[in-house]
């Protein structure tokens, strides 16, 4: 099971396309260097330290559910297409493990990037804001100003980006199970972006639905380490765990009687 990981963890860290997502990771912190020069953002307590927790918000509503589901594309669907899913069968394995391999190897980069897209807003915030004094961080939605030590703000700071995986894995095994099913990387991309907007869509017109669906729970992190509102909290992670859980199981059981020649 090790070198089966180890093996996924190789072919995503030679893909093209890690890198020109971490790129844009780094221009999407950029942006708000053109909101200052702009002198639209003159009302928010930003700091070089209170940065990152600003730009999560961002990653987890739409940069890191599109970057995932491209590279859930290559893994899987590009895979089938191009027949590599066969050549990794030909060995002793059960299409089981190589799956939760590929599910493991994704969660483990999900994690690095998420440590890589922190460690870039602290170096970028504190060149374009400054360190700062206070550790401050203010909740634009819900009109909240929260105030930190430095030192607690960065734990709290990592706290949150080390929770926001858990969003983000819920919604990588709903387009996982999509993967599957799907012959076309590119068309499972388009769809993956398709969902994001819909939830997004029905999620405004209709707030009766906004507890059932996926993207209602993205910020996550609010709820544990900043207001700690812990009934919403669990409410998140028993949506987010069958999120995940359903569409993994009912994968797994289609994938093991797929047939892989394409």
């Amino acid at each position: 099971m090790l070198n089966l990981i180890k093996n996924e963890i190789i072919k995503l860290t030679a893909n093209k396309k890690l890198y020109v997502g971490m790129f844009i990771i780094l221009i999407v912190n950029l942006l708000p260097l053109l909101e200052k020069l702009a002198g639209t953002i003159v009302d928010i307590p930003i700091s070089g330290q209170s940065f990152p927790l600003y730009m999560l918000s961002t990653y987890l509503n739409l940069v890191m559910p599109i970057f995932i589901s491209v590279l859930i594309a290559d893994m899987v669907t590009d895979e089938y297409a191009n027949g590599l899913l066969t050549l990794s069968l030909i060995h002793p394995i059960s299409r089981a493990k190589l799956l939760k391999a590929k599910v493991l190897a994704l969660i483990m980069i999900t994690a690095l990037l998420m440590i890589y897209a922190m460690i870039v807003g602290l170096i970028l915030g504190s060149t374009i804001f400054g360190w700062g004094e206070h550790f401050l961080f203010r909740d634009v939605n819900a009109e909240i100003t929260y105030a930190f030590s430095t030192g607690a703000g960065l734990m709290i700071t990592l706290g949150s980006y080390a929770v926001s995986i858990i969003p983000l894995i819920a919604f990588a095994m709903v387009i996982m199970f999509l993967a599957l099913r799907f012959n076309s990387g590119g068309a499972l991309t388009g769809t993956s972006i398709g969902i994001i907007i819909f939830f997004s869509f029905i999620g405004e017109i209709a707030e009766g639905l906004r507890p059932f669906l996926i993207n209602n729970y993205f910020t996550l992190f609010k709820d544990v380490l900043l207001s700690k509102d812990f009934s919403q909290a669990g409410t998140a992670l028993v949506v987010l765990g069958a999120y995940t859980i359903m569409p993994f199981t009912i994968g797994l059981h289609y994938f093991t009687r797929k047939d892989i020649v394409y």
